[in-house]
C-alpha cells in the first residue's frame, strides 16, 4: 500500500498506521492512545506525522525538525498475494479445529484464508493493503495486533470487514465483543458445529445495512 506508514505515539508503546491520504499531507488528527490513555493529535507530513504537545503540557511542543530531516518512520512491507477474485479471510487460530472449520465455512475458491504472519507489520499491510471481508483470531497477542490493525481503517473500510474473536468466554456475549470492538465472540471450548456457527455469524453480519449514507 503505497505511503502507508506507521506512527508510534509519543509514549513509545502504540502504534499505529496511516492510510496514505487519512489524513492528507498537512492534515491534522487525533487518536487516545490505549497503552497511555493520553488524547495525542499530530500534523501529517510525507513520511508519517509530527505529533503535538498533549494537551495541558507544561512543557512547550517539541521543535519542528531541522531543514532535511524527518521523524524516523518503519515503511511498510508490500501485502502478501492473493488469489484474484477469491473474498479473503485472515486468521490468527492457532487452535487446529478452528481452523479447519474456518476452511469448509469459508471455502476456496469462493474464498481465500490467509493465516496471519508473525510479523505485526505485515499484518498491518495485509488488513490495509488487502481489505479483508472477514478477519477471526484466537484471543491473544496475535488477536490484539489484528484488532489494533483492524482499528486504523476508515470508517466505511472497517464496515465491510466482519471481526471474529474466538475465546474462553461466553458466545454470544454482546459486552465482550463491544469491548473487544468485535462483531461476534466464540466460545472455543464449544467444539460442535464450528464451521455452521461461523458461516451463520457471516450471514447475520453481511446482512446488516450500510450505516452511511449515500454520497
Amino acid at each position: 500500500m503505497t505511503g502507508a506508514a506507521v506512527i508510534t505515539c509519543p509514549c513509545g508503546n502504540h502504534t499505529l498506521t496511516l492510510a496514505p491520504d487519512k489524513p492528507p499531507v498537512g492534515g491534522r488528527a487525533a487518536f487516545t492512545c490505549p497503552a497511555c490513555g493520553k488524547r495525542r493529535s499530530f500534523t501529517r507530513i510525507e513520511t508519517g506525522a509530527v505529533f503535538d504537545a498533549p494537551t495541558g503540557a507544561a512543557s512547550p511542543p517539541p521543535p519542528a525538525p531541522a531543514t532535511g530531516q524527518t521523524p524516523e518512520v518503519t515503511p511498510l512491507p508490500d501485502p502478501r498475494p492473493v488469489p484474484p477474485g477469491s473474498r479473503l479471510v485472515i486468521a490468527a487460530l492457532g487452535d487446529a479445529p478452528w481452523r479447519q472449520a474456518l476452511d469448509a465455512a469459508f471455502a476456496a475458491p469462493a474464498w481465500h484464508v490467509l493465516d496471519a504472519a508473525p510479523e505485526p507489520d505485515q499484518n498491518r499491510a495485509d488488513v490495509a493493503g488487502l481489505l479483508p471481508a472477514v478477519v477471526v483470531a484466537l484471543d491473544g497477542p496475535a488477536a490484539r495486533e489484528l484488532l489494533e490493525a483492524v482499528a486504523t481503517l476508515t470508517g466505511r473500510q472497517r464496515e465491510g470487514l466482519a471481526l471474529f474473536l474466538v475465546g474462553d468466554f461466553a458466545e454470544g456475549d454482546a459486552t465482550t465483543a463491544f469491548a473487544a470492538g468485535a462483531d461476534a465472540v466464540f466460545d472455543r471450548r464449544v467444539a460442535e458445529n464450528i464451521a455452521g456457527r461461523l458461516a451463520a455469524a457471516w450471514e447475520r453480519r453481511s446482512a446488516l445495512p450500510s450505516l452511511f449514507t449515500a454520497p
